[in-house]
Order: C-alpha cells, then structure tokens, then sequence
C-alpha cells in the first residue's frame, strides 16, 4: 500500500511538472514509468535494509558510511535514469550513437528522487531498529518490575509469617515493613505516589497492636491515590 500511494503521489507530481512545457501530456503517460519506479524500489528495499546492517552509517567515524551510502544510491538513481533512456530509444528506433548526448539533455532534478527514496528507506530501517530497541528495553523493564515485586512480597510475606503470633510490635517494625510495601507500591504507581513520614523517635520506640499501621497505609493509596488520575501523597505522621 505504501508504495502504491508513493507511485500515485509521484505520478501526479511528474504530470502537472511536465504540464508547464508538455501541455498535451496525458496522465497515463507517467503513470507507468512511476510504477515502475516504485516498484523497482520494493523490490530493492530488502538489498537496501540489508546493507544498512552491512555498512552502518556510522561505518569510517560517518565519513565512509555516508560516502559509501551516497554513492550508491547515485548509483542506482543513474542506472535506472540510464535504463529508462535506453528503453525509450529501443521502443522509438532511434539512432542509439546519440544516447550519452540525449541522456544529459533530458536530465533534470526530479531523477534525484530515487536518491530521496534510498534515504528514505534507510531512515525507515533505523526507526524501526529504534523502535525495536525501545520495546525490548520496555519488555525487559517489566519483568525486572515483577521479579522485584515477588522479592518484595515474599518478603513481605516471610515478615507477616514471623510475627504471626505476637500481639504487639514498635512502631519502628511496623515503619519497616510499611516502607517495604510502599517500595511495592511505587513500582505500580511510578512517579504518581509520594509518601512521606515523619514520625518522632519516641514514637517509634513505642508499641502497637501487630499489623496495625500498614492496612491504614494501604487503604489511603487504594482509595486517595489509585482512583486519581494525576500525582497523590499520603503522609505518615506521628509524635509522642
């Protein structure tokens, strides 16, 4: 589809150029020979992709890769600006020892369209390389967001188990194991949850029902944090 629109886009562009010094030019007449230009350039693509990994532009600190890569799209601009020459002059039985002089007569700048069109599709490549690298870092990312998340919360649940059986704790163990939680909780959230707290020393040294502060904690990012849309805090605060 891509290049079907680009044969339609360069057809019309070639028509209404011609137009100003060829007034009787019919549309069908560059519809062909644009197709075939696209055409040509799909099946090309691949060689071109190819020799992107090949020679990377980078190649020689840029000044070999650019060199190399510009000579050969000029390249293939000039063979394929040559082949359509020498086609027109094997259909209309010209005289074939004028070709060099007809060639640099009827040169003009639209033939660096297919040296556009290389950089084009070497600029796809790289985009969709980017693109690639983009969504492997992301994938990457989320299963380090998981692992982390299952260290967390098989701590988190080797720490419940151990204080299953005792009725009170300080208010330094359970600020302990809030911050663990909320190390949890801000993978999920990302940027969007700031906790703070500020709990005097004498008051962490004091003692609290096990399990007390954390479903407090937690129902405040459930309900304060989670159904908002833009960032939320939530504060710890305590004196004694």
């Amino acid at each position: 589809m891509v290049w079907a629109a680009l044969g339609l886009i360069l057809s019309i562009e070639v028509y209404f150029s011609l137009r100003v010094s060829i007034p009787e030019v019919e549309f069908g007449d560059v519809l062909g020979p644009q197709y075939m230009r696209v055409s040509l350039w799909a099946i090309l693509t691949p060689m071109v992709l190819w020799l992107r990994t090949a020679i990377p532009l980078s190649a020689g600190r840029w000044v070999g890769g650019l060199m190399f890569h510009f000579g050969v799209s000029s390249a293939i601009m000039g063979v394929y600006y040559l082949g359509r020459v020498w086609l027109i002059f094997w259909r209309e039985g010209a005289i074939f020892s004028e070709f060099w002089s007809v060639a640099q007569q009827r040169f003009f700048g639209s033939n660096m369209i297919d040296v556009i069109i290389y950089w084009a599709v070497l600029g796809t490549g790289y985009t969709f390389e980017i693109y690639r690298k983009y969504k492997n870092e992301q994938i990457r990312g989320a299963k380090l967001e998981s692992r982390l998340v299952q260290s967390e919360l098989s701590a988190l649940l080797r720490t419940t188990l151990d204080s299953a059986g005792i009725e009170e704790v300080t208010v330094r163990q359970e600020m302990d194991f809030i911050e663990r939680h909320v190390e949890i909780q801000k993978m999920r959230f990302e940027d969007r949850l700031t906790v703070v707290t500020d709990v005097s020393s004498e008051a962490l040294e004091s003692r609290v029902p096990n399990l007390l502060l954390q479903p407090l904690v937690e129902n405040a990012i459930q309900h304060g944090v989670s159904p908002k849309r833009g960032p939320g805090r939530v504060t710890v605060w305590g004196v004694w």
